[in-house]
C-alpha cells in the first residue's frame, strides 16, 4: 500500500500538518457555543432564544470574514494569519469566559468569529 504522502518532501508535510490543525482548532472552536448553551442559560439566567442571540454575530462574522481573510492570506504571510485567527478565536473565548454581561460576552463571541 502507498502512503498518501509519500510524494510530499518535509517542509509539504509540515505545511500540511499546521494547516489542517489550524482548520480543526477553527471548526472546533467555533463549536464551542453550542456546547454552552444550556449552561449559559442558566449561569446568564436570561431565555435560551437570548442566549442564541449571543452567538449570531459570531456565526455570521465566521462566515463573511472567510473571503475577505483568503484574500488577505493570498496577498500576505499565510503562517501569520493563521497564528492571528486562532490567537483571535482563543481570546475571544477567554474574555466570553470571564464576563457574565450579554453584551459583553456577545462582543467576545464576535472576535471568535473575526478570528
Amino acid at each position: 500500500m502507498i502512503h498518501p504522502f509519500s510524494g510530499f518532501n518535509k517542509e509539504e508535510k509540515g505545511i500540511l500538518g499546521i494547516s489542517c490543525t489550524c482548520h480543526f482548532l477553527s471548526h472546533m472552536l467555533i463549536l464551542v457555543f453550542p456546547a454552552v448553551t444550556m449552561p449559559l442559560v442558566a449561569s446568564l439566567g436570561i431565555p435560551l432564544e437570548d442566549v442564541i442571540k449571543i452567538c449570531f454575530l459570531m456565526y455570521l462574522l465566521y462566515g463573511l470574514s472567510a473571503l475577505p481573510v483568503g484574500i488577505i492570506v493570498d496577498r500576505w504571510e499565510a503562517r501569520k494569519m493563521l497564528l492571528i485567527g486562532l490567537a483571535a478565536m482563543g481570546a475571544g473565548l477567554v474574555l466570553a469566559g470571564f464576563t457574565k454581561d450579554p453584551r459583553k460576552m456577545a462582543l467576545s463571541f464576535m472576535l471568535v468569529g473575526i478570528g
